[in-house]
């Protein structure tokens, strides 16, 4: 693993900069929804896995993530409000399916910020069930308390 993460840096790709590069506009770059693709196919063969922590601002890195990604797995929040953020998700990751890259899949929804003491939880995680039963993940993540109140 360490001599992964060596390699890794010595290429001079960090997730800063490769999401900033990716983000910043280039004359040369004729395709810039394809710069982040570019950058892991010069790496992908030397991981087992490599994972894009990506932005909630469905902008040019979201995109950028799904070009060069095999698969997606989007978190999605248990709140009163998940719907319409996961639906633009959705729409963004199937334009990117159709027109950029049509191998990459949704692997599967993973819930979280789940509250095991609320009803309203329980009724989120059913609704998502019913719209998301063949992709969502049984596992959930509970909301940690003592990690929101940490100053960022």
């Amino acid at each position: 693993m360490q001599k992964r993460q060596e390699a890794w840096r010595k290429r001079g790709v960090t997730n800063t900069a490769a999401s900033q590069s990716a983000q910043l506009p280039d004359i040369k770059a004729v395709r810039p929804d394809y710069r982040l693709q570019h950058i892991l196919d010069q790496v992908r063969n030397d991981y087992d896995l490599i994972q894009i922590d990506g932005s909630s601002w469905l902008g040019l890195i979201t995109i950028n993530a799904f070009t060069g990604a095999d698969g997606v797995i989007p978190p999605l929040r248990c709140d009163c409000y998940i719907f319409e953020g996961m639906e633009q998700l959705l729409d963004t990751f199937r334009l990117v399916h159709d027109h950029l890259n049509n191998k990459v899949m949704l692997f599967g929804i993973v819930v979280t910020m789940y509250d095991l003491h609320t009803n309203r939880s329980k009724e989120i995680v059913d609704e998502i069930g019913k719209h998301f039963s063949k992709v969502e993940f049984d596992t959930l993540i509970p909301k940690n308390i003592w990690l929101s109140e940490t100053p960022t």
